[in-house]
């Protein structure tokens, strides 16, 4: 029965950290040209808008799944990092590292507050 729940939890972490991957590449992708001085991929307000799309994602998952909410949020957080990974021009191919530095704790405090 264990294992059940498990593999239940990994599935529908798998899955919110490849719908927050993706929403956070259509977000730079759609970006007009003219904010791209303003708003690059890892610059402090992507950040957040990555940040506050892994909290939200992270919030709404957490009734989903069994466990404790910090192994969750960090297993979804490295699952959200994904975006990284999807880039939308050549120069986009920037350091990972940043994304992880806000994906990962946006997750852990999404799994927080949305703890039963």
């Amino acid at each position: 029965m264990q294992w059940d729940k498990v593999k239940v939890t990994v599935a529908v972490l798998f899955v919110g950290g490849i719908l927050a991957g993706t929403i956070i590449a259509a977000i730079r992708s759609l970006l007009p040209r003219w904010t791209v001085l303003a708003i690059l991929p890892y610059s402090p307000p992507m950040l957040i808008l990555e940040g506050l799309v892994v909290v939200h994602i992270a919030f709404w998952l957490r009734p989903l799944t069994f466990g404790h909410w910090a192994l969750n949020g960090l297993v979804l957080g490295l699952f959200a990092q994904s975006a990284a990974f999807i880039p939308y021009d050549i120069h986009s191919l920037l350091p990972y590292h940043w994304s992880a530095l806000i994906t990962v704790p946006a997750a852990l405090i999404g799994m927080a507050l949305g703890e039963r």
